[in-house]
């Protein structure tokens, strides 16, 4: 299954966590595309995120298959979901192996309830050096931190969507007590 659906098909804890999530940033996007640009690019730094981003989850691409995708030429996003499965270096080094090597605006997040060490990390941030990837560890409370600014009380669709991703994210435990 690519596409993003409104209403998960996925039994694993993980993939209906990233289907929830890449659905938040569609809807964000559809409201508008500065608001998903502004979120992304707190989320991921200094990036410039242009226009027309396209959503998936589950896609093979080599010997990888990312939980989520958010791409448009130049930039292509990675998702990788951890929500009760440890983090898996090897895993998201294959990731690393899917992006075109040295090609601008290449960027893997990791998604979890807590930053993971650095130590467990270490592996997967060299290898994202070597290629050209940007890798974030990014908290799903950062998220929502970041989702907490972005919609003006007047967008009630916005801010109906973003509280209601936050309490998902309450409800199925994701965030730190």
């Amino acid at each position: 299954m690519a596409h993003v659906t409104y209403f998960p098909r996925y039994t694993t804890p993980e993939n209906v966590v990233t289907n929830t999530t890449l659905h938040l940033f569609s809807q964000i996007y559809q409201h508008s595309c500065d608001r998903l640009q502004q979120v992304l690019s707190d989320l991921l730094g200094d990036a410039e995120i242009p226009l027309g981003v396209n959503f998936q989850q589950q896609m093979r691409s080599g010997n990888s298959v990312p939980d989520g995708v958010v791409r448009q030429d130049p930039v292509h996003i990675v998702i990788e979901t951890k929500v009760t499965a440890g983090v898996d270096a090897d895993q998201l080094i294959r990731h690393c192996n899917s992006f075109e090597k040295g090609r601008q605006g290449n960027y893997l997040v990791l998604l979890t309830k807590n930053e993971v060490d650095d130590r467990v990390l270490e592996s997967v941030r060299y290898k994202a050096k070597e290629i050209g990837v940007i890798f974030r560890n990014v908290t799903f409370e950062q998220l929502c931190n970041s989702l907490e600014v972005l919609a003006k009380e007047f967008e009630t669709h916005l801010m109906r969507v973003i509280r209601d991703y936050a309490a998902y994210c309450s409800d199925m435990g994701l965030l730190p007590d």
